[in-house]
């Protein structure tokens, strides 16, 4: 029970804010994530980590996975700023911290097995939403869809495509914007195995962690009204 409960965690949305002052990209951020969710899946000593440095850990190896390397100096006080409000100025408490966030780098490497190819959902994403001819609002709520859906344990275990088809459906159903029938068979993706993604990106709205800006009130008022119980109401897929 402890192990299902550490393995639907969500990656603190502290992540993203610091990847902002860092300024990395969304692909950064994802990378991240998935590192993150594979510590705590693998790792049994994973809720004894202090987790400011294992949030450094993590955006500092996935800068370098997407060659978008930062110094570990940034790195650290980018963390600890957004989770802090402070900056490093002793020296022997940089170095200590420096020396546990390599250490943690290593153990999130042997958790990952050495293999740190994450598969991007947002590359999909914009694939996809390019052969729909999908209009502008759909592409930027799809696109934030898929940023903050990543943050959640549920995304981490469905595939890249299935994770983009979901982020889309929730969109165009969120605008009430038409879509082909059946569009998500074109991109190799069962139906059921989408809904499965929908839920894994509506928990992270569930959980109050959602970063849409105005939209997020919109996608907060269908999840928790009594018009939809789940997200098969919400998607409720053409004839």
């Amino acid at each position: 029970m402890e192990g299902d409960i550490r393995n639907n965690r969500l990656v603190p949305p502290s992540i993203r804010s610091a990847a902002i002052l860092l300024r990395t990209s969304d692909r950064v951020v994802a990378t991240a994530a998935s590192v993150w969710h594979s510590f705590h899946q693998h790792s049994a000593g994973g809720s004894e980590v202090d987790e400011n440095d294992l949030l450094a850990a993590c955006l500092l190896l996935a800068a370098k996975v997407e060659e978008e390397p930062r110094r570990i100096r940034d790195v650290i006080n980018a963390v600890l700023f957004v989770m802090c409000r402070e900056k490093l100025h002793d020296a022997h408490r940089y170095w200590g911290k420096k020396e546990r966030i390599l250490r943690l780098e290593q153990d999130l490497l042997r958790a990952l097995a050495f293999d740190t190819f994450v598969e991007q959902p947002l590359l999909f994403l914009l694939n996809y939403l390019y052969a729909l001819r999908a209009p502008h609002s759909l592409c930027e709520l799809s696109v934030a869809l898929v940023n903050d859906g990543v943050l959640s344990a549920g995304c981490a275990r469905c595939p890249a495509r299935v994770i983009a088809s979901a982020a889309i459906a929730l969109a165009a159903s969120m605008l009430v914007h038409p879509l082909p029938a059946q569009w998500w068979v074109a991109f190799d993706v069962d139906w059921s195995a989408l809904e499965t993604a929908a839920h894994a990106i509506l928990d992270v709205f569930e959980h109050g962690t959602g970063s849409l800006g105005p939209e997020s009130a919109c996608a907060t008022a269908v999840i928790t009204s009594g018009q939809r119980k789940t997200s098969s109401n919400l998607l409720h897929p053409a004839p």
